[in-house]
């Protein structure tokens, strides 16, 4: 059995810069409602950390969207639990990798990282409050 993280675990991690969990500020609205950060470690201020997390929470909303698409208009993705749990977004000098349970990281690309691995260690993120 996995082990649960906790989000300052993920800053042990090489290329791991900064980490930020959130959550919805009204349950099951967030389209409606900014969320809200609940942790972060690694941004030089909260508002630094809010702002990567509200842009990241917006593609979140998209891929999550289109996957949920693609589950209900193509038979073969009814077979999996989720077609997707997680994405990436490349930068030049820095990166970002967010899981769907309102985790992300930000990397730093001059370190070689496992970006198929990483998003297993997002996901043990406790991120239920």
């Amino acid at each position: 059995m996995s082990r649960r993280l906790e989000l300052k675990d993920l800053m042990d991690i090489d290329g791991v810069i900064g980490a930020v969990r959130w959550k919805e500020a009204v349950s099951g609205r967030a389209v409606a409602a900014k969320p809200i950060v609940v942790e972060f470690y690694g941004f030089e201020s909260e508002e630094a950390a809010r702002r990567s997390m509200l842009a990241v929470d917006a593609i979140g909303l998209g891929v999550k969207g289109t996957a949920q698409l693609s589950y209900e208009y193509r038979p073969d993705f009814r077979e999996l639990a989720s077609p997707v749990d997680s994405f990436y977004v490349h930068g030049y000098k820095r990166s970002v990798l967010a899981t769907l349970n309102k985790v992300m990281v930000l990397l730093d690309n001059e370190v070689k990282i496992d970006i198929q691995a990483l998003p297993l260690q997002l996901v043990l993120v406790d991120n239920r409050e």
